[in-house]
């Protein structure tokens, strides 16, 4: 089982938040589930560094799941951002640190 952290990017405005919720499938971390779930071929469960609320956006929240794939980081990374809506995102490959700001460096 491969372990995956990724940071994502995402307008909420027409979603229900990030965290799962009983009465509806239209939160993000259910998006992001149900994509990972049909990529792996079994059910995979994604944890975010925090949640958000109905129609707030996110830039640079972090997120973290466990699988097993064949997929190289770089070719999960695309059929992520091939399949999710055009209002979320991947912006930072699907392992390894981001890169540090150029004042850090």
């Amino acid at each position: 089982m491969r372990n995956f952290r990724i940071v994502i990017q995402y307008e909420g405005t027409r979603y229900q938040g990030w965290q799962r919720q009983g009465t509806t499938q239209n939160t993000l971390q259910g998006k992001f589930e149900a994509l990972l779930s049909k990529i792996a071929g079994t059910p995979v469960e994604i944890q975010a560094s925090g949640r958000t609320d109905a129609g707030v956006h996110a830039l640079g929240q972090t997120a973290n799941f466990h699988m097993n794939t064949e997929l190289s980081c770089e070719e999960l990374l695309d059929k992520l951002n091939q399949y999710l809506p055009a209002d979320a995102a991947v912006i930072f490959p699907p392992s390894g640190p981001p890169p540090l700001p150029p004042a850090v460096q």
